[in-house]
């Protein structure tokens, strides 16, 4: 398991670090995400990621495999257009 903090990072930054981690296959629990907009995006690969607080609008959206639950409130269009996973 491993935990990545959000605290100073770019959404860009957060997303890239996310794809990294879904191609070894970690599980992953996203600190301090701040109800920030757009994270866990376009994922491709099968993982489980554990969002510890809320996100903005469009989380989680155009991915096909992670298994993302958020531990928060979530904004409009969360998982928008999510081929598979949960």
């Amino acid at each position: 398991m491993v935990d990545l903090d959000a605290q100073g990072k770019s959404i860009r930054e957060i997303n890239q670090s996310l794809e990294q981690f879904s191609v070894q296959g970690e599980e992953v629990h996203l600190l301090n995400p701040q109800a920030r907009h757009n994270l866990a995006v376009a994922i491709f690969n099968p993982f489980h990621l554990v969002i510890e607080g809320s996100v903005g609008y469009f989380s989680a959206g155009l991915c096909d495999g992670p298994d993302i639950s958020i531990r928060g409130n979530a904004g409009w269009a969360v998982a928008d257009n999510l081929m598979s996973g949960c």
